[in-house]
C-alpha cells in the first residue's frame, strides 16, 4: 500500500525524501538566501547543526552551478538558513524579473542530486511575454502551434518596491479568504493552501507620484490569483472591489 510520506512546515513541502518544495515570497529575491524551519531541516542534513555551524551546498540551476551555504545563524534565535551569494540571486530575478511587481511568487523545487547537491527548478515559469511593462495589466498571448517559443529576451523595466510587513499585516487584518469571490485555498488544497492568497494595492502602485505611506487596512485587500488577474484586465485600468 502507498503511503504518503510528504510534510510541510511554513512555507515549505518535502515530497520524499530527494525532493524539497520552497513555497516563494519576496524575501526568496532579495535576501539571498531562505530560512529553514526546523520540520524540514532533515532534508538539508542540518538536524544537529550548532550554532555558528555552516557547511557548502552547491546549487544547480539553468545549467549553471552555484556555490552556496547552509548554516545555522548566531543571531535570529539559532535559525537554520541556506544563504546564497548574488550570482544565484541575480540568476532567479532574470528567470522572473516582474515578481517583485506582479506578486506572481513561483514555487523554488530542491531535487537531491548528491551530498549537499541541489538541482534548483521553478514552476510555474512564467513568460515574460505575459505581461503588459506598462501598467502593470496582464494580457493573454497565444501561441501558434509550430511557431519556436523559448529564445532569452532581456529587458529593462521600472519595479516598484513593495513592503513585506504591509503584505504580512493586511493578511493578518483580511484574512487569506479571496475578497472577492470568497475562495479559500486550505478549504480545497489543505496544508498545502494554508495562508496562499495575493495582496492587491487597491490604488497601483504605478499611480503614484511619489513613495507613499500604505494603510493595509484601506489601501490593500487579499484576492485570489483569479480574481487578482480579473482586476487588472483591462490595460489602463483597475476595476474595484466593490
Amino acid at each position: 500500500m502507498y503511503v504518503n510520506m510528504a510534510y510541510s512546515s511554513y512555507s515549505w513541502t518535502v515530497v520524499d525524501e530527494f525532493t524539497a518544495i520552497k513555497h516563494t515570497d519576496m524575501s526568496v529575491f532579495k535576501n539571498h538566501g531562505s530560512a529553514v524551519p526546523v520540520k524540514i531541516r532533515g532534508f538539508f542534513g542540518a538536524v544537529d547543526f550548532v550554532k555558528g555551524q555552516s557547511e557548502t551546498v552547491t546549487l544547480v540551476c539553468d545549467g549553471r552551478v552555484f556555490k552556496s551555504k547552509l548554516g545555522k545563524t548566531k543571531s535570529m534565535a539559532n535559525q537554520v538558513r541556506i544563504m546564497w551569494g548574488s550570482d544565484f540571486s541575480d540568476c532567479i530575478n532574470r528567470l522572473f524579473p516582474d515578481v517583485l511587481v506582479t506578486e506572481k511568487y513561483p514555487d523554488m523545487t530542491f531535487t537531491k542530486k548528491a551530498e549537499s547537491v541541489y538541482e534548483v527548478s521553478f514552476s510555474p515559469e512564467v513568460d515574460v511575454g505575459e505581461f503588459n511593462l506598462d501598467d502593470g495589466s496582464l494580457e493573454t498571448i497565444v501561441s501558434v502551434p509550430g511557431n519556436p517559443e523559448g529564445r532569452r529576451i532581456a529587458y529593462y523595466t521600472t519595479k516598484y518596491e513593495r513592503d513585506p510587513e504591509n503584505r504580512r499585516r493586511a493578511i493578518q487584518l483580511h484574512g487569506a479568504r479571496c475578497m472577492a469571490c470568497g475562495f479559500d485555498f486550505e478549504e480545497t488544497y489543505g496544508e498545502l493552501g494554508r495562508g496562499f492568497i495575493e495582496v492587491h494595492h487597491v490604488k497601483p502602485l504605478y499611480d503614484l507620484k511619489e513613495e507613499t505611506v500604505v494603510d493595509p487596512s484601506t489601501d490593500l485587500v487579499c484576492i485570489c490569483p483569479n480574481c487578482h488577474r480579473m482586476v487588472h484586465r483591462k490595460k489602463g485600468s483597475v476595476i474595484t472591489m466593490t
